[in-house]
């Protein structure tokens, strides 16, 4: 498919700096360019508004800060797109190659494809940490969940709950009607993966291509980790029941100096301030686990989470999921 009218792609912005003009010059340098653009802006005072302005292909629609939400900013997108395909990103990834939207739409390889989904990777830049830097340890592939019927889905292990449901929003394409059928929860976080539940449950399929890749990278502090952390463990519980287990700190930093130590093209100074970084992000890591699994079985605790960390605690009413930790 090389027509360059079936794709459109939505972006929520908001002081998206460099990043936004290295995501919009990756769209546009596409072996299947976009019909449009869709940037949503939530009140960039960075000089956002004037980098869209600039691209040739993007539409502009403005909101207040108070009306930003996960869900419905993203479906206020779709709603203007035209083209059959809607392309969803953000304003700090980039494509990892000229022929993304290209991988994605090798994806709809039949009629209850709903959705494909990319693969988010870290480049090999020095300003990025070396430890997630991507490295292939498979061939590339589709993989595609569809299942019989709602009580299918509802069956399966909280853990493949959560293997079918790693969507992600930061590289994923979607057929427009789909989309204006089944719109995104109104959430202040995670719509994709809820999405993903709900699209299941309405009996369509998702593919993911491994060979459709989007640069996307934050350095993090502790507290961001922690914060990350807690709001990612929550929203896969919510759609999934999944619990994660309490990762274990001194085994992950041994494989963290074990990658560390072979990547010649960093000195020894840079390798001990990644294994601090990296020691940061996963005493964080392991507290929120911590946290998270305290919370759920106090009332108590759990009201506090959701309070401090913005969740929607609401939607465990609508979605009720078991709390159990297989």
């Amino acid at each position: 498919m090389t027509a360059n009218s079936v794709v459109s792609v939505v972006i929520p912005v908001k002081n998206g700096g460099p990043a936004l003009r290295r995501c919009l010059d990756g769209l546009i340098a596409q072996t299947v360019v976009p019909k449009e653009i869709i940037v949503i802006d939530s009140g960039s005072t960075d000089g956002s508004l004037d980098v869209v302005k600039s691209c040739p292909i993007a539409r502009l629609i403005q909101i207040s800060p108070d009306e930003f939400n996960h869900g419905e900013t993203r479906n206020l997108g779709v709603r203007a797109c035209s083209s059959a395909y809607v392309l969803m990103t953000v304003q700090d990834a980039r494509p990892a190659s000229a022929n993304l939207i290209e991988q994605m739409l090798a994806g709809m390889i039949d009629d209850r494809v709903a959705g494909v989904g990319a693969t988010q990777v870290v480049p090999h830049e020095l300003d990025k940490n070396p430890v997630e830097w991507f490295r292939p340890q498979s061939s590339p592939e589709l993989v595609r969940f569809q299942f019989e019927s709602p009580d299918a889905f509802l069956a399966l292990s909280p853990s493949e709950k959560r293997h079918a449901c790693a969507w992600d929003n930061v590289g994923a394409l979607y057929r427009r009607d789909v989309l204006r059928a089944l719109p995104f929860p109104r959430t202040l976080f995670a719509e994709d993966v809820l999405w993903a539940r709900e699209a299941y449950l309405a009996g369509y399929a998702l593919v993911y291509n491994t060979m459709a890749r989007v640069f996307h990278y934050h350095s993090e502090t502790p507290d961001f980790t922690y914060r990350r952390e807690i709001r990612s463990i929550y929203y896969r519980h919510l759609a999934t029941g999944y619990v994660p287990e309490t990762p274990p700190l001194i085994g992950r930093m041994l494989r963290v100096i074990r990658r560390l130590a072979t990547e010649t093209v960093i000195g020894w100074t840079e390798r001990l301030r990644w294994i601090a970084y990296n020691w940061r992000i996963q005493v964080e890591s392991r507290k929120a686990t911590r946290s998270f699994r305290s919370a759920i079985q106090n009332p108590e605790k759990r009201s506090r989470l959701v309070e401090e960390f913005l969740l929607d605690e609401p939607l465990i009413a609508q979605n009720p999921m078991p709390s159990h930790t297989r």
